[in-house]
């Protein structure tokens, strides 16, 4: 059998593991992730609101309700992002791409571009 051109992941186990990662999430409360440049610099932290998203029937989950950072921390180009629960410990860590539209396994913006003192916004993102 030759190697598959793509991971493969059943329904139901995506649909059972995205659900107790969204349990966790809300057992924790008030997650939060943050923004960082090429060199590790923190540019933004933006607080997750509870509930903190949905999952969808392909076991996909969207994360969407998050507070808008008033002031950013730096200036740079967003490269990754990871979420934290409250205690700092780090739950997940995705890269970032610009554009318009939710693409699985990446935060999304619609620019990249964070500048120091301004607000940043973030409208969701999608894990699976």
């Amino acid at each position: 059998m030759p190697a598959p051109a793509a991971a493969f992941y059943d329904t139901a186990i995506k649909v059972l593991l995205s659900t107790e990662f969204m349990a966790l999430l809300d057992v924790y409360g008030s997650c939060y992730i943050k923004i960082y440049d090429d060199d590790d610099v923190t540019l933004a932290q933006i607080t997750m609101t509870d509930p903190p998203g949905s999952i969808g029937t392909d076991g996909s989950i969207t994360l969407t309700t998050l507070a808008p950072d008033a002031s950013a921390n730096a200036s740079g180009t967003a490269t990754y992002m990871e979420l934290y629960n409250p205690d700092d410990d780090l739950f997940l860590t995705l890269p970032i791409i610009e554009g318009v539209s939710a693409q699985s396994g990446y935060l999304v913006m619609t620019s990249a571009t964070i500048v120091a003192g301004q607000p940043v916004a973030v409208t969701g993102f999608t894990i699976g």
